[in-house]
C-alpha cells in the first residue's frame, strides 16, 4: 500500500510540474517580461516574440538570460533542464520503439518454421512469410516522423505474435490476418489495437 501511495504521489508531482512548466511558467514569463524595467523596448519585443514562439523554452531563455531576478533565473534553469530531460526521455522511448519492432518482426519471420501451418495451403504459408517481410520493409522504410505507419506496423506484428502464440496458425486466423494486413493502410490505430486486445 505505501508503494501505491508513493507512486500516485510521484505521478501527481510530475503532472503538477508539467502543468506548471507548460502552462503557468510561460505566461508568468510573458507578464514578467512585459513589466520588467531592466529590459528595454526592443528587448521586450524580442523576448515576448521568443516566448510566444517557443513557449516554455522561450520563457526559460528569457528568465535565464534577461531577467534580473535571482528566483526567476533559478526557475528558468529548472525549466530548461526539464525541457532537455523531456526531449531526452521522448527520444529514448521513440528510439526503443524503432529498434524493438523490427527485431520482433525478424524473430517472427525466423521462427515461421516452428509454427504449425499444415492446415493452410502451401501458397498461404509462403504468403504469411512474405507479409511479415513486407511489414518489416515498410516499417524500416517509413520516415522517422511517420509515427502512424510505425505504430500500425507494431500493432500488426503484435497481432500476429498473439495469433501464433499457441504454435499454430489455422485458416480462420490466417483469414483475419490477411484482412488486417491487406487493409493496414486504411485502418486507424484504434481498430488495430482492438484487434490486438480481442
Amino acid at each position: 500500500m505505501p508503494n501505491v501511495i508513493l507512486s500516485i504521489a510521484l505521478v501527481l508531482a510530475i503532472v503538477a510540474a508539467m502543468l506548471f512548466y507548460l502552462i503557468v511558467f510561460p505566461i508568468w514569463a510573458l507578464i514578467h517580461c512585459a513589466s520588467a524595467r531592466e529590459v528595454g523596448g526592443r528587448g521586450k519585443a524580442f523576448w515576448v516574440v521568443l516566448i510566444l514562439l517557443f513557449w516554455t523554452v522561450g520563457g526559460a531563455l528569457y528568465g535565464f538570460f534577461a531577467s534580473g531576478k535571482r528566483y526567476f533565473k533559478w526557475i528558468s534553469a529548472t525549466a530548461l533542464a526539464f525541457s532537455v530531460l523531456f526531449v531526452i526521455v521522448l527520444g529514448a522511448a521513440y528510439s526503443s520503439m524503432m529498434t524493438a519492432t523490427p527485431r520482433l518482426i525478424r524473430q517472427k519471420i525466423d521462427s515461421m518454421e516452428q509454427v504449425d501451418m499444415m492446415e493452410l495451403a502451401a501458397g498461404d504459408r509462403e504468403r504469411v512469410k512474405e507479409d511479415l517481410t513486407t511489414l518489416l520493409n515498410e516499417f524500416e522504410a517509413a520516415a522517422w516522423f511517420d509515427v502512424d505507419a510505425k505504430q500500425r506496423g507494431m500493432r500488426l506484428c503484435e497481432y500476429f505474435a498473439l495469433m501464433v502464440r499457441d504454435g499454430k496458425l489455422d485458416p480462420a486466423e490466417y483469414e483475419k490476418w490477411r484482412h488486417l494486413f491487406e487493409s493496414r493502410r486504411l485502418l486507424d490505430l484504434s481498430a488495430l489495437e482492438n484487434a490486438v486486445n480481442e
